[in-house]
């Protein structure tokens, strides 16, 4: 399954949340999740709307 990742508000880079899921996942799930994230190793709070796959793509995107 493809990781999931969110954009550090710091430094703006793709940051992994060691998250695996499938594509199509409903986001509404992924409520109040955190990380420390390894590029400005600072927490960053975190909800399913906020994450996305390695290629971009979203998680409702196959939700339609």
């Amino acid at each position: 399954m493809p990781m999931l990742y969110i954009t550090c508000p710091i430094t703006k880079k793709p940051t992994p949340t060691l998250i695996d899921m499938p594509k199509g996942t409903n986001p509404n799930n992924l409520r109040n999740n955190s990380l420390v994230c390894q590029h400005c190793s600072q927490k960053h709070n975190w909800d399913g709307k906020d994450a996305f796959f390695e290629d971009g793509s979203r998680l409702s995107e196959n939700l339609k």
